[in-house]
Parts: C-alpha cells; structure tokens; sequence
C-alpha cells in the first residue's frame, strides 16, 4: 500500500484526487501531534486559539465530523490539563455546532459530552494548586446546552432534553455528594430505586427531626406536575418502605403522619381525575400542606393537569375551597378490594379523617 501511494504521488495524472485526501488527512494528523505537544509545553493559549482556528477551516470544507472531533479532543486536553476556561469555551464552541447544524444524537456524542461533562468538574481547591481556578457555572451551561441540542433535535421526545444525559448527570452529581443538582435531574429520568435513596440521604444527612415527610412531598408533587404520576409512586413506594422514619409503621395509611397520607391519595385520585375528591382533600388536609409554601403552587398545577381546575376556578373559591358531592366519589376511587382498607362514608371527607 505504502508503494502505492508513493507511485500516485509521482504521478499526478493518475488518480489526481487520491494524493490530495492522503496529503490532507497526513497534514491534520501532524498538526494535531503538534498541538498536542503545545499543551504538554504548557503553550496553553497558542493551542487554544490553533483549534479554534482548525474547526473554522473544517467547517468551510464542509468536514463537519472532523471539526467536531477535533474540538472535542482539544478540550479534554486543555480540560485535563486544568484550563477551564481554554477547555470549556471549545466544549461550548462544540455543542454550539450541534446546535447549529442540527447534528443527529449519537452515542459517539454523547460519550463526548460524558467525558467532557467528568472534565469539566470542579476541582478541589488542594488539587488546584497554581493551576487556573476553575469557573463555577462553566459544566452547568455545557450541561444546559447539551440538553438544550437535544431538544431542538426532538422536542415532542425530549421536551425537558434527553433523559441519557439527565442520567449522566444525576449519577454524576449524586456520587459528588452534589445532591441539590442530582435531585434536579434525578425529575427528568425515571429511576426511583436512585432517586429514593439520594432523598433518605439527604433527609438524614441535612433534614431536621420530623422533616423526612417534606422531603418526598416536594418531589413526589413535582413530578406531578411534570405528569409523571406512576414515577411519582413509585418513588412514594420506595421512600416511605426504606427511611427508618417510616419503614417499620404500617402504611399507607399511616397514623400520625397526615402528609404521607394526603400524598398517598393524591396519587390515586389523580388516576381517577375526580376534582370534588381534589378539592376534599385539599381542605381535609390544608394544615399538614401549608407546611411548606412551595406545595400549593404546586398542586395549583396539579389540579389543572390531572382535574381540569383552570386558575379562575381555584381562585373563585380558593385553593382549598371545598366543592360538594364527595361523597359516593370517595368510595369509587378507594375500594376496599384495590386498597384493602374499609370505606365508609357517613359524610363528607370522612374517609380521611378516619386515616389519621
């Protein structure tokens, strides 16, 4: 082979265009060992700014897998070597491509993102040493790009961004001990099994005595209104089965634990759609909600979604305004042979009083 091309070297006339494309791609590999020597000579800058010149020059040939490599080999290199700034501005520079070009998801890109996604960590402050200090929000906004790309790539599949990468960065973000970012995205991709116990570790490590219920409250009625009701269980399920505040009670319902049960009947009314045992509810159970202020926003939300309660109506009579004809409607929702708790109703709401 190695004869062969020595001979259309010599001789232009036959196959004129082969020795173009071997001289070209020969030319791009020497450049790329070039720079990689830059970088291990700590030319940081020179490298950075021969990269970006690089993908310009890919792009106006049209060699659009070439320019996304070569930009994502530049920025784990200046990655890897600590210059944040030179690394995440041609990661950015990389999914601005995507974005652009309206590049199809692979997994070769999302292995990219993965990595640059691991590089793009912060370091500790004893590992910076005299190295560049990191900016704080850099891996943030590549993550919201990326998702943002995925997205614009199929909006009706992936309208909060592909749930790979909510994934990667749950798990990458939870294994930092980064809880408040994991359980972000821990909304967007349904793992209960890990989403439950990132919670019992937050509620342990951080929540005070008698807060472990506020905890599954504020995610199980977010993803609520991210219309995720079957998630939403499942993580209740899990939750309340494994914290030790909590797995040794006999439940659902439970005794003395008033915003577990509201919890636990939301999400079965919400199967049904019935507003009038919604709207019961929400009065029955108006003390153990207002115990956050976040939760009736949220379940404003809630009762548009799942009850067709539009704003106006909730307004007219208030949030936890009670509308009548309950009764009967209880019964229909929890019958003993689904629930295996006995019903009766001699009025309205009192099912749930006799839960507590």
């Amino acid at each position: 082979i190695e004869g062969t091309v020595c001979i259309y070297l010599r001789e232009p006339h036959i196959m004129a265009s082969a020795p173009r494309r071997i001289v070209s791609y020969s030319r791009s590999e020497k450049v790329a060992e070039k720079l990689k020597q830059k970088i291990s000579n700590g030319e940081y800058y020179e490298a950075h700014q021969t990269y970006k010149m690089l993908y310009q020059r890919y792009c106006a040939q049209t060699r659009d897998t070439e320019g996304i490599r070569l930009l994502f080999e530049g920025a784990t290199l200046l990655l890897e070597n600590r210059q944040l700034e030179s690394g995440a501005d041609l990661a950015l520079l990389l999914i601005s491509h995507l974005k652009a070009h309206q590049t199809s998801i692979s997994d070769e890109l999302f292995g990219m993102v993965t990595k640059l996604f691991e590089c793009l960590r912060q370091p500790n402050s004893a590992d910076v040493g005299s190295h560049h200090i990191p900016v704080a929000d850099s891996r943030e906004e590549f993550l919201r790009a990326a998702l943002k790309w995925t997205n614009i790539i199929d909006s009706q599949s992936y309208p909060y961004g592909h749930p790979q990468l909510h994934k990667m960065a749950a798990q990458a973000y939870a294994k930092e001990k980064d809880f408040i970012r994991a359980r972000q995205h821990f909304l967007y991709v349904e793992m209960p099994e890990e989403f439950g116990v990132l919670l019992m570790a937050v509620a342990t490590s951080e929540g005070y005595p008698g807060e472990a219920d506020l905890f599954i409250a504020q995610a199980v009625l977010q993803l609520l209104v991210l219309k995720q009701r079957t998630y939403a269980l499942d993580l209740y399920n899990i939750y309340t089965h494994a914290h030790p505040a909590f797995r040794d009670k006999e439940g659902p319902p439970y005794r003395d634990a008033p915003l577990l049960n509201f919890l636990w009947l939301l999400l079965l009314c919400a199967e049904k759609g019935h507003s009038e045992v919604f709207n019961c509810l929400l009065q029955y159970y108006a003390p153990a909600i207002q115990r956050d202020p976040s939760f009736q926003q949220y379940l404003a939300k809630i009762g548009e979604y799942f009850f067709g309660i539009t704003p106006s109506q909730s307004n007219s009579g208030g949030l936890f305004g009670l509308l009548g004809g309950a009764n009967g409607l209880l019964s229909e929702l929890f019958e003993p042979q689904s629930s295996g708790i006995p019903i009766s109703l001699p009025n309205q709401c009192a099912v749930v009083e006799d839960l507590d």
